[in-house]
């Protein structure tokens, strides 16, 4: 029986440990620029980080837990395999919620792997067709997930397509004059809120603030040309107007800033299909200030 049991125990434990990091963002710092590290080594970093603060963990929690299970299946003689699940599982999720929703996912998923294999060890006798009943939890969490992972994966790859690409020629046009701008650029999946852009418009002092700075009078044309690009780009533009910033109506890249408006700084941000952000700053001098 104790052999059964350690080969419970240390299946379980290796099985945890290799699917842990998969679970707890093996994709994030590509996700989020993080370096040149690449999808092995971040998960081999984790495997080291979880053997070494989750193995206690889970020695402490899960084999006990784990002992009960077998002790308690030993004594009924009916429902043994819902009983497993239960003893497994609950004390799991309620260990989970102490650490928020991400860490109860964790435990749940170690609970179930102790309680798969504790149940395909123990209970040779039952049939090939029932023993896959154990799998069913597994498929459960696996296709629930596995939209998150292959998001995960998919923003990877633009990202490294972003990396190995050179950002995109902006060019700016201020009523059909050029005007010279220095774009930054930064990048983040569509859920996420990681990549800071600066979309404050401000009101420009008298003296230069190091952009440059365009002399217009009435209506403002401003048209945005990215080189390389067939199709026109998502792109939203910001100002100032009275006291409060407006986001202005662009069409196919071109906006119009009105007459009355004070002199400022406009903002422009530009979306790629990968998600880039390209964003960048002009001025506009039209002799509107407050006196």
């Amino acid at each position: 029986m104790w052999t059964n049991r350690m080969k419970v125990v240390i299946v379980s434990l290796f099985l945890s440990l290799l699917v842990l990091p998969l679970l707890s963002g093996v994709f994030e710092p590509l996700v989020r620029g993080e370096g040149d590290v690449t999808v092995f080594e971040e998960y081999w970093l984790l495997l080291l980080a979880f053997a070494m603060y989750a193995t206690p963990v889970i020695l402490c929690t899960a084999v006990p837990v784990n002992l009960i299970a077998g002790f308690v299946t030993k004594k009924v003689k009916h429902f043994k395999l819902l009983m497993s699940f239960l003893i497994h599982i609950i004390p799991a999720g309620l260990i989970g919620l102490m650490g928020g929703i991400g860490f109860t996912s964790l435990t749940l998923f170690v609970a179930l792997i102790f309680f798969g294999v504790d149940y395909l060890i123990f209970h040779r006798e039952s049939s090939i067709k029932f023993r896959y009943v154990t799998l069913v939890p597994f498929a459960i969490i696996l296709f629930s997930i596995l939209p998150e992972i292959m998001e995960r994966a998919e923003d990877s790859i633009d990202y490294t397509v972003i990396k190995n690409k050179k950002t995109p020629q902006i060019g700016l046009y201020v009523n059909q004059k050029r005007a010279s701008i220095h774009p930054s650029s930064c990048w983040t999946n569509n859920k996420s809120e990681g990549c800071m852009v600066d979309k404050e418009p401000y009101i420009l002092p008298i003296s230069p603030v190091g952009i440059d700075e365009m002399v217009v009078s009435g209506d403002v044309e401003v048209e945005v040309i990215i080189a390389n690009e067939e199709k026109h780009l998502p792109m939203d533009a910001y100002y100032i107007d009275g006291n409060e910033i407006v986001k202005a109506n662009v069409t196919k890249n071109t906006f119009t800033l009105p007459a009355h408006i004070k002199e400022q700084v406009v903002k422009v941000v530009i979306t790629t299909e990968t998600s880039q952000k390209l964003f960048f700053s002009f001025g506009i001098r039209n002799g509107n200030r407050d006196i």
